[in-house]
């Protein structure tokens, strides 16, 4: 590839757990353009204005979504589709993890916690399923992961690269270690 592309470095994301999280809310069935609009289209209306130094910077500000009219965020995602439905989902999620005490969002101790404290606290979250929970573990949190959607796993199988066989009783593939 380098002698097609040239040499192109890795650009890591600079962004929050919780941006993250949020960006995958709007990826997930959509475009990259139509998600990557929304982002920005809440980015431009809910601006970060707090900067903190014990904390990775917010792209956005999340209590201001979080406590923003349900309609001003479903109009803000339009582009994207599917606006109201995601619209809650990102409003739930951010309620969820609102710290009452302190009032801040924060996903940031994810980031030293282990690959199935992660991956069970992801799975928790609704709308986040297996792929979106690897997608966030290898390119948020810098886990091994091997993300793929059900279309790729069933290619792998058909090819031979994946043996089949049946799971042991009460046994996710992502729970196996070998």
């Amino acid at each position: 590839m380098r002698s097609v592309q040239g040499y192109r470095p890795f650009m890591r994301w600079k962004g929050s757990v919780v941006d993250s999280v949020v960006g995958v809310f709007l990826t997930q069935s959509a475009s990259d353009s139509s998600s990557s609009s929304a982002f920005m289209y809440l980015a431009a209306k809910y601006p970060n204005q707090i900067t903190t130094g014990d904390h990775t910077e917010h792209a956005i500000d999340w209590n201001a979504v979080r406590t923003a009219q349900h309609s001003d965020i479903s109009n803000a995602i339009e582009e994207r589709g599917m606006k109201n439905k995601i619209a809650q989902r990102i409003q739930e999620f951010l309620h969820r993890i609102h710290d009452d005490k302190t009032g801040l969002i924060d996903l940031e101790w994810l980031r030293s916690a282990t690959a199935e404290e992660a991956r069970h606290y992801f799975m928790e979250v609704y709308g986040l399923g297996l792929k979106s929970t690897e997608c966030l573990r290898l390119l948020t949190l810098r886990q091994r992961a091997f993300p793929v959607d059900r279309h790729v796993c069933r290619i792998a199988v058909r090819l031979g690269w994946v043996p089949i066989k049946k799971l042991p009783d009460g046994v996710l593939l992502h729970q196996l270690k070998e």
